[in-house]
């Protein structure tokens, strides 16, 4: 299979060259780890913000944000745990991708993957998000 980015199946993410109208969060579902600051960027934007995980990378571990904050009614929408090709769907929909992962992330995945859908994405200086993204091109560093 070729791959058209850094271990990205070409034929797994299709380009959306129409905004969505949510902001889109995937991975740990920590506060530490970024989706605290993601929340804060959608309450921000006044956008709403759909949260996932990447399947099989939630079994096992204690939930470490308060449930009443995935009530979709509160403008955050838990998804559960998405297969890879729903990962497409779910970065390729949204109007931004929010990379709030201020650690020095191994691989920046999600990146590739939003981008790898045309959608931009908004990352904090010092993850490998904001080395990843051209700013105010393809995506915003704050």
């Amino acid at each position: 299979m070729l791959s058209d980015g850094p271990g990205l199946p070409s034929d797994l993410y299709h380009c959306n060259p129409r905004p969505g109208k949510y902001l889109a969060f995937l991975g740990s579902l920590s506060l530490d780890q970024g989706l605290g600051l993601a929340i804060e960027v959608a309450k921000r934007a006044q956008l709403p913000l759909r949260v996932a995980s990447r399947l099989g990378s939630c079994k096992g571990l204690p939930l470490s944000i308060p449930t009443e904050w995935l009530i979709p009614n509160q403008g955050i929408e838990w998804l559960g745990e998405l297969r890879e090709e729903e990962v497409d769907d779910l970065s390729g929909e949204a109007f931004a991708f929010v990379g709030s992962h201020n650690w020095p992330d191994p691989s920046g995945l999600f990146v590739a993957e939003a981008l790898a859908c045309g959608t931009p994405v908004v990352a904090f200086h010092g993850g490998i998000a904001a080395e990843m993204i051209y700013d105010h091109v393809t995506g915003f560093c704050l």
